[in-house]
């Protein structure tokens, strides 16, 4: 999401400000000295610099980049640890992120891998042996069953060094013709390091800025309007399930289905979701097995993971996800922490309350009467 913003605020001068809020979604109570540990690590965070080799494999990987992006990145931009509000009391963790929202969206994934790696050496939570050789059953596994995907664990990893070494070892087992495997990774370092292709995604944050440009109702057709005037032919997958995804296939007509490679599903059940899209392609008139699904939504297990994979065979193209499947994945309850935008203001203006609805109630995010007022503008039944 950084390069779109950047345009937006950088070239467009809109002048957008945006609000992040912590949500630990298991009531996680944090120890004592959890946040002094996270204060010393996020400062680290501002005298970091960028890797000229990785500027350049991002080039090299993603070229329709701007170079005035990248450029900007590497030589301009830094972490603002002034953007950061956090305390803690009686256990609960407090994070607020504020700040242009082209530079305040970089500390959704660094804060909460610190905040995740820091809490495994609290709990103790390490690596265990044999750790790897069940890693790479599970590659092997997904490499003779044709099981495609990409791995996005970063934000919540057991430990950074876990999070390389497991990644080392799925990526003995790239996709291949005939076969599934290891499509790529969003880390972008680990990346370069294990020359995988680098993987980026469309996310909530995006219709919710949206919403607050143009309101609820018209929030993701600008949404997959502006990212196909962004990107042209390299517009991906939208993801339709910020408002809930039937609202989403109201605007998802012909164009934008035919546009967009395809979609991804980040809540409720998948085969529900599967069986939404066909369905919808198919009132269009167009040829599903030309689109893809990739299935994001928290798969746990080979056995869950297989299900979806082998759903509907020949109807679509399909791909996953894994996030702690991949990079902590070793006997210990995943984490379940997010960092989202709840609030946006545009230049002088006022600053506007947004919300994340989702396919599944647990995962809404933002004021209980904001909710509300969006489902009602959308015509939401309870």
């Amino acid at each position: 999401m950084g390069n779109i913003f950047w345009f937006m605020n950088m070239v467009q001068e809109r002048k957008i400000r945006g609000r992040y809020m912590f949500v630990d979604r298991d009531g996680t109570r944090y120890p004592a000295g959890h946040l002094d540990q996270l204060k010393e690590e996020i400062g680290y965070m501002a005298s970091l610099s960028a890797d000229p080799y990785v500027s350049g494999y991002i080039s090299d990987k993603w070229p329709f980049l701007p170079n005035s992006f990248l450029q900007w990145y590497d030589q301009v931009f830094f972490h603002d640890t002034s953007q950061l509000d956090l305390s803690q009391k009686d256990g609960e963790l407090r994070v607020v992120v504020e700040g242009p929202i082209h530079t305040a969206t970089h500390w959704e994934v660094p804060f909460l891998r610190i905040n995740s790696t820091i809490l495994s050496r609290e709990l103790g939570h390490n690596s265990p042996s044999g750790w790897r050789l069940q890693a790479e059953e599970n590659a092997k596994f997904f490499w003779e069953n044709n099981i495609a995907y990409s791995e996005g664990g970063g934000r919540r990893p057991l430990s950074a060094e876990h999070h390389f070494e497991a990644l080392k070892v799925y990526s003995e087992y790239k996709k291949r013709e005939g076969h599934g495997g290891l499509l790529g990774t969003s880390w972008v370092k680990y990346a370069s390091d294990l020359n995988l292709m680098i993987m980026g995604t469309m996310a909530h944050e995006y219709p919710e800025l949206m919403a607050a440009l143009y309101g609820y109702p018209l929030a993701n057709k600008m949404a997959m309007q502006t990212w196909i005037d962004h990107y042209g032919k390299r517009v991906g997958y939208f993801l339709p399930d910020t408002f809930t995804t039937e609202v989403a296939l109201r605007d998802f007509d012909h164009y934008f289905a035919n546009t967009f490679e395809g979609t991804r599903q980040d809540s409720r059940s998948p085969f529900w979701y599967a069986d939404l899209m066909v369905a919808h392609y198919r009132r269009l008139g167009i040829d599903m097995r030309q689109k893809s699904i990739v299935f994001s939504n928290s798969l746990k297990t080979r056995k869950e993971i297989s299900a979806v994979n082998e759903y509907r065979p020949g109807e679509y193209r399909r791909g996953v996800l894994l996030g702690g499947y991949i990079t902590n994945n070793v006997g210990f309850k995943p984490y379940n922490t997010v960092l989202k935008l709840v609030a946006v203001k545009v230049a002088d203006g006022p600053w506007q309350d947004v919300v994340k609805l989702s396919d599944d109630p647990a995962k809404s995010i933002g004021k209980i009467e904001e909710i509300a007022r969006c489902r009602q503008i959308l015509g939401i039944q309870d």
